[in-house]
């Protein structure tokens, strides 16, 4: 855009807040009525939001909302969404890597491959620890995976296990146990990644938990039913970022949540 400084003065926008609003509408790069009116609804709404322009952009992505260029419905839409999802009280590049497993370097929630190595090694070392027959034995597995996890995540047992159990990982082929236990100086996650999804899964499904707390059996009944009643499964929260926003899924989640608490 010519007239850089002008504008951003104008619109109290800078550089990289105009560039991100270009490359989220699609807005020319030029000094044109439509794309002056693109910068400042966006400008005008990030300050009536008291949002970053970057964070305005997220929420929007986040919710499915469409603010501007459509009615006024859905304008109060958008609103109405936003406020749901600032309502669950979770950080937006926390909601952001929960929900689209996204802005995993800003958020304090991300499952990291330090984070995966050294559940792998706990498991690894107790595994060791067993007899031959104990190595093999698929309840013990369980056992010893659930406890890791558990440590990991400070979740509890009855939190970990539903969403463990619903990866398919357990019981461990023989081949990955003996994998598992020739990793006599250190545990390379990379030659383990379905275990490793599996563990980001329950990490995710736990964080969530502690986020929303509806309690154990409130989660596991989450859990279980999330197909049928189709809202966001806490055990299957992507690995991946969706090509669709996972608003409305999650709003049933939350809904669901605030009507056992009512008649609780």
């Amino acid at each position: 855009l010519s007239n850089l400084n002008a504008l951003k003065a104008a619109l109290g926008l800078s550089a990289d807040d105009i560039a991100a609003i270009l490359g989220a509408t699609g807005a020319a790069n030029t000094l044109s009525l439509d794309t002056l009116n693109v910068l400042f609804r966006y400008a005008r709404l990030a300050s009536s939001l008291s949002l970053k322009i970057p964070d305005l952009l997220l929420w929007i992505v986040l919710s499915g909302g469409k603010p501007f260029g459509g009615t006024p419905d859905d304008s109060v839409e958008f609103q109405r969404r936003l406020t749901l999802l600032q309502g669950t009280s979770i950080a937006l590049y926390d909601l952001d890597y929960l929900l689209r497993d996204a802005s995993a370097s800003q958020s304090a929630l991300a499952f990291t491959p330090a984070r995966a190595a050294t559940v792998l090694q706990t498991i690894r070392d107790a595994v060791a620890k067993l007899s031959p027959v104990g190595a093999v034995d698929p309840p013990m597995i369980e056992t010893i995976f659930i406890n890791a996890l558990s440590t990991a995540t400070v979740a509890t047992a009855n939190v970990v296990k539903p969403v463990l159990s619903g990866t398919g990982v357990l019981p461990l082929p023989p081949a990955t146990i003996t994998l598992l236990l020739a990793q006599t100086s250190g545990v390379d996650p990379a030659l383990f990644p379905l275990l490793v999804s599996a563990f980001t899964r329950v990490a995710k499904a736990a964080a969530l938990y502690t986020a929303l707390q509806p309690g154990e059996a409130g989660f596991a009944f989450l859990v279980q039913n999330a197909a049928s009643f189709n809202w966001i499964d806490p055990g299957n929260l992507p690995l991946t970022t969706p090509a669709t926003s996972p608003y409305v899924a999650f709003e049933r989640l939350v809904q669901a949540l605030q009507l056992n608490r009512r008649q609780g």
